[in-house]
């Protein structure tokens, strides 16, 4: 609450733009906004009142070719995401775009599949938001069942918009898991967290 009370997420913000190129920068700014986000909706509204929608996503642009970023990145959208109005911020900026674009092009990459689904899964709460994803999916290349950017068929591999309606089906059944408990995707509990 004190570093709530002084405003030094500015002055992390402030260091992370301007050392945007910067990746231990980056990544130390990223860890330090995923535990004030993680359990606490003010710092949530503290983030995004002080600029770091804008901000996350950016950095989502600007790091897509580092998993280990993205996965950082796509974590601390999925706990702002868990907020309506963060999640309407979050696709204005976006956020969409870069969650899908991460799936296709990590798709072996386990760990960061699943934070990008958290992610998707709480950026698509809004119907509209899965309209949307599913309309620009299909639209990239006119064909539902393709991946965008390649020209042909997936190989056993499902776009963004399909594995997130089976995440969602998978969710509504498996009533026992803690992230159906909450809200959304990370709201109040992780996984493995106690009570």
């Amino acid at each position: 609450m004190q570093m709530q009370e002084l405003e030094m997420i500015d002055e992390i913000f402030q260091l992370m733009q301007h050392y945007r190129h910067l990746r231990p920068v980056q990544k130390s700014g990223l860890s330090i906004i995923e535990m004030l986000i993680t359990d606490d909706p003010e710092w949530r509204d503290e983030v995004a009142r002080k600029g770091g929608v804008g901000l996350i996503c950016e950095l989502a642009r600007t790091w897509e070719g580092s998993p280990k970023m993205l996965g950082q990145v796509m974590t601390c959208m999925a706990y702002l995401a868990a907020e309506d109005y963060l999640e309407v911020m979050l696709c204005q900026h976006g956020a969409l775009e870069y969650s899908a674009s991460t799936m296709r092009a990590y798709p072996t990459n386990a760990d960061l599949m699943t934070k990008t689904s958290l992610a998707l899964l709480n950026l698509t709460v809004c119907e509209p938001h899965v309209e949307e994803l599913i309309d620009k999916e299909e639209g990239r290349n006119g064909h539902p069942h393709r991946l965008a950017g390649h020209g042909r068929a997936s190989e056993g591999r499902q776009p963004p918009h399909h594995a997130l309606r089976r995440a969602r089906q998978l969710l509504r059944h498996d009533r026992g898991s803690r992230v159906v408990g909450a809200r959304r995707g990370l709201r109040a509990h992780r996984v493995g967290d106690a009570g």
